[in-house]
């Protein structure tokens, strides 16, 4: 269990210096970060209620809460922001971290 925490750590931490450049005391921010972790954490106990290992859970989960974090991004929004989808990758690991953790 711990490798999987590791593993998600590394991914979101390897993009570099930058890669979490955002104000977590903005609102907005703080909207995508728990709309991203109740998402994702629903999809990894979805995928685990269903049998699936816990590392396909865990990237099954980040990836369909990431691809629709991007289309609401890139087709809803009327601009692209990087600083939302960095809001959104840490709310997403979050929801996967929590459960895997705590439940199963």
């Amino acid at each position: 269990m711990i490798k999987y925490c590791l593993l998600v750590s590394v991914m979101v931490f390897s993009l570099g210096t930058h890669a979490l450049d955002f104000d977590y005391d903005d609102r907005d921010k703080q909207a995508h970060i728990a709309a991203t972790a109740v998402i994702s954490g629903v999809t990894y106990i979805s995928f685990r209620s269903n049998n699936v290992d816990r590392l396909t859970s865990a990237v099954g989960a980040m990836m369909i809460t990431m691809a629709f974090a991007f289309l609401k991004e890139r087709y809803v929004d009327e601009d692209y922001s990087v600083e939302d989808m960095q809001a959104n990758l840490v709310g997403s690991t979050a929801g996967v971290i929590i459960p895997m953790v705590f439940t199963f």
